[in-house]
This record gives structure tokens, sequence and C-alpha cells, in this order.
């Protein structure tokens, strides 16, 4: 018996237009990312870069340790930075500086340059008011003052140009065909000199810049006389001994009776200083700074072996050792006050400051990196 198939369920005989098809879930949308709180960008402040921008390095001051500029860069950074127009607050400016803030600004930068660039004219006629200059040396300042009036003049300063050319046209005829300056000449320049100091004192003032340097030369030249002391210079001080000239214009008998210190002593003292101004080319200024420097070079190398032969013979107590470290003591200290005596015609006044509380070794230490450092010019 054959078995007939069952009948067909409702939803098979169903149209196919009437199928309902599986439910199918939708596909889920992607979670979105929590929100990123941003915080809001400071105000810009006028006259400063975009937060993103990275500031430029700040330039070296031309007066710190560094390698001094030399006349031809010294020219080109002035001129970048007249060039320059900062940003500022007020109305946008077309060309170069146009604002008061923005020419103080330069006017100093301008002063810090000249500081810098007049040091040797500075030094010639430091010597020639207190002391003496030749001819030759008063000459070698006109390429600087030269440079300085381009500089003027690129800054319409009317007035500065004015006593430049004037004070060149004294150099000028002072110097000419002449070996040494009479009193006439040296008169004049000093006269002319003058107008520069009263127009930037910060670069071609002398009386602050002599009293930095001759009581340390005084002091330093004082202490390698052998049995002056500490009251000693104190007395000479105090009875207006301070100035170099006092002491080669004195007699020993005038110094012994004015301050009371023996006939013997002061003999001694008027001795060294004028020996120090017979071998000095000049009294409160490195004529030549690169051969002040080989002096000093000289010099450190004799303080370094006599520091050494004072630690060798520390290290022993030995009668003749403790005499060996006695001497080797006053000859370093000896050395030293001449290392004050270079340093203070090169008007290293800072160093020097720096140089007092060390111990020797720490001296030498500081002196080498001194001298090792590329040199200013």
């Amino acid at each position: 018996m054959v078995m007939s198939p069952p009948p067909p369920t409702a939803a098979a005989t169903a149209p196919a237009s009437r199928a309902v098809p599986p439910t199918i879930p939708p596909p889920m949308a992607p979670i979105p990312a929590p929100a990123t709180i941003v915080a809001p960008a400071p105000a810009p402040v006028v006259g400063s870069p975009p937060a993103h921008t990275p500031l430029p390095p700040a330039p070296m001051p031309r007066w710190s340790g560094h390698r001094r500029q030399k006349s031809d860069t010294i020219q080109n950074a002035f001129d970048a930075a007249i060039n320059e127009q900062p940003a500022t607050a007020g109305p946008a400016k077309t060309h170069g500086v146009s604002t008061a803030e923005d020419l103080a600004a330069v006017r100093g930068v301008f002063n810090e340059v000249a500081a810098v660039h007049v040091t040797q004219v500075r030094d010639v006629m430091l010597e020639l008011r207190y002391g003496d200059a030749d001819a030759a040396w008063i000459e070698s300042t006109r390429p600087a003052l030269q440079s300085l009036r381009q500089m003027a003049s690129q800054l319409e300063l009317a007035d500065l140009c004015q006593a430049l050319d004037d004070f060149v046209a004294g150099v000028e005829a002072a110097v000419a065909n002449k070996a040494r300056l009479g009193d006439a000449e040296k008169h004049e320049l000093l006269r002319r000199y003058q107008k520069l100091i009263e127009l930037i004192p910060a670069a071609f003032e002398l009386d602050a810049e002599r009293d930095r340097r001759e009581p340390i030369i005084i002091e330093a030249l004082l202490n390698q006389v052998a049995g002056v002391e500490r009251r000693t210079i104190d007395k000479l001080f105090s009875i207006g001994l301070n100035r170099l000239d006092a002491f080669v214009k004195s007699t020993a008998e005038e110094i012994s009776v004015v301050s009371g210190i023996s006939l013997e002593l002061a003999t001694a003292i008027v001795a060294q200083f004028t020996s120090y101004r017979v071998g000095a080319q000049a009294a409160v200024a490195a004529r030549d700074p690169v051969a002040e420097r080989r002096h000093l070079h000289d010099l450190l190398i004799t303080m370094s072996l006599q520091n050494d032969d004072f630690v060798h013979a520390s290290s022993r107590w030995s009668a003749d050792a403790v005499a060996k470290k006695r001497e080797a003591r006053r000859l370093r200290e000896q050395t030293y006050q001449r290392i004050r005596v270079a340093l203070a015609r090169l008007g290293e006044k800072d160093l020097l400051g720096r140089l007092e509380p060390l111990s020797f070794k720490e001296r030498i230490a500081m002196l080498d990196r001194y001298l090792s450092a590329p040199r200013q010019t």
C-alpha cells in the first residue's frame, strides 16, 4: 500500500510573494569615540609668535665671555637690528623703525655695540688723560671710530656723527708727522673727546673706568713690596696716595713723612712704582692686548709651578721643607699680584672679583679657562 504524502502546510501553500523572510537583526552601528574635550587656546599675546612656532634663540650679548665680534660682524649685526621691525599693538608699519619705542630699543642696541666697538679708543684716551700715549697708538683708533660713524649715520644721529667727525679730524691733526703729542694737541683731543662722553657715557667715559682699574693696580704693586701689609696700604690710601702719578711724583722722604712709614719701606715703594712706569708702555691700559695675554699666560705657568712647589713642600715636615713652603708661598703670591695687574690693564675687573675668594688651585683653573677661550677682538 502506497502512503500518500502529508498535506502541505499553510506556509508551504502560501504564494511566494507573501513569504516572510527570516528576521535578521540590523548591523550594529560603530560606537562613536568619546568626544575629546579641547581646552580653549590661550589668547595670543600681542607681539608674540603663535604657540606652535618655536621661539628663535636669543642673540648672544656681545659683552659676554664669548668671542667679541669683529668690526665687520658688528656692522652686520647692527644692520640686522635696525632692519628688524618688532610687532607692536600700534598701527602697521611699512618700512624700518617708525615708533618711539622702536627707536629707543635700537638706540639701546647701538649704545651697547658702541661700548664694545670703541674699547681701544677708550683705553687710548684713558692713557692720554692720566698718562701719555704716542701718536701711533692714537692713530690706531681711527678704523673703529669711522666704523662707528657709519652706524651712527644709519640711525641719523646727527650730533654723534658731527662729534665723531670732529674727533677724527683732531686725531689726524694731532698725529700728523709726530712721534709724540705735545700738551696743546693732548688738550685739544681731550676737549673733542668730551663731547663723545656727553653723548654716549657708557661707551666713552674715562673717570669711572680709571676708578675701576687704578686701585687694583696700585694695591697689587704695593703687595709685591716686601714689608707692605694691609694696614700699610690702608694708611697710604687714607692720605691720598691712591693714584699712580702720586707715587711716581713723590719722593721716598715725602711718603715717609706724610704716612709715618719707615724711610726704607718708602724707598722700596717708590722704586716699585718707578720700575712699573718705566717698564710698562701704558699705566692703566694694555696697549697691545694680545701681548698682555701672552704675558698673562707666562705668569699663569709660573704660578702653577710655584703652587706645585708649595703643595709638595706642605706634604713634608722637615725644617728644610718648612722653609721651602714659606718661600713658595711668597713667590706664588707675588706672581698672583702681577696677574692682577695684567687683568686690571685688560679691564677684567669682573674676573678679578671672581678670583679673589678662590684657592690657588681654583684660580689657576679659572685663569686657564679664560686664556683658553677664543680671544675677544
